[in-house]
């Protein structure tokens, strides 16, 4: 093997670890960035008259495609009252004193809940 081979060999090996390490540093960066809540960025959206407008139409195109899936038989009553609540799974097995997972699986289309 000539020298120049190995030497691209190096520098590519070399590459790619600052590569990754750029990404982990990237990574760290955003962990150590304070979050905004969503409350917040939707409060902000909605503060004036057009913003507001397009937040409501928007969640109205979303509930009708939510309507269509149960309609069609592509998402459960269970999963479909939920969204249209705003809450997530893991709020809704606090409030049935259950696990996450439980919900995720009550959730399946065509799963029965047994009493």
């Amino acid at each position: 093997m000539s020298s120049t081979t190995t030497e691209n060999r190096k520098l590519k090996k070399l590459v790619q670890f600052l590569k990754d390490e750029l990404r982990a540093l990237e990574l760290r960066t955003a962990l150590d960035e304070k979050a905004i809540p969503l409350k917040e960025m939707v409060e902000e959206f909605t503060s004036t008259p057009e913003g507001k407008r397009a937040w409501e139409r928007a969640w109205k195109e979303q509930h009708e495609e939510w309507e269509e899936l149960l309609r069609q038989g592509k998402m459960s009553r269970i999963k479909y009252y939920r969204l249209i609540n705003g809450m997530d799974q893991k709020t809704l097995a606090r409030t049935f004193g259950t696990a996450q997972p439980n919900i995720s699986r009550i959730e399946r289309v065509g799963y029965n809940v047994t009493k």
